[in-house]
C-alpha cells in the first residue's frame, strides 16, 4: 500500500477538499489532524475525498469522526467523498462503514461539492 498523502485545495470561496490517499495509519494522524483543523477554521462546506484511500486505521478514523462532531458543533458543513468500490478497498484495516452514518457521502467529488 501507498503511503498516506493528504492535501487539502479551495476550488472556490466557502469551499475546501481534504484529499486523503493511501493507507493513513496513527503515524499521519497529526497530519490529518493539522489539515482537517485548517479546513474547519476556514468554514464553509469541508468536501473530506476517500476515493484514494486506501486503508484508515481507528486512530486516523477518529481523527476524522471527531473533526465532523466539532465542524457540525460549529455549524459547518462535511461531506465524504466515498465510491462503493474504494470503500470495500479501504476496509482492509478499518470498516469506513461508519463514514456514512457520521456524514453525507457522495460517489463523486463532483456531487460533493454540488450537493446533490
Amino acid at each position: 500500500m501507498a503511503a498516506c498523502g493528504i492535501e487539502t485545495e479551495q476550488p472556490s470561496a466557502g469551499v475546501t477538499i481534504v484529499d486523503v490517499r493511501g493507507e493513513c495509519t496513527a503515524h499521519d494522524a497529526a497530519q490529518l489532524r493539522s489539515a482537517l483543523a485548517r479546513a474547519v477554521r476556514r468554514g464553509g462546506r469541508i468536501v473530506v475525498d476517500l476515493t484514494g484511500a486506501e486503508a484508515m486505521d481507528a486512530t486516523a478514523l477518529h481523527v476524522l469522526l471527531d473533526m465532523q462532531r466539532d465542524a457540525a458543533d460549529s455549524g459547518i458543513d462535511v461531506v465524504a467523498v466515498l465510491r462503493e468500490d474504494a470503500a470495500l478497498t479501504a476496509r482492509t484495516s478499518v470498516d469506513l462503514a461508519a463514514v456514512p452514518t457520521a456524514m453525507p457521502t457522495f460517489p463523486t467529488r463532483d456531487q460533493a461539492l454540488a450537493g446533490d
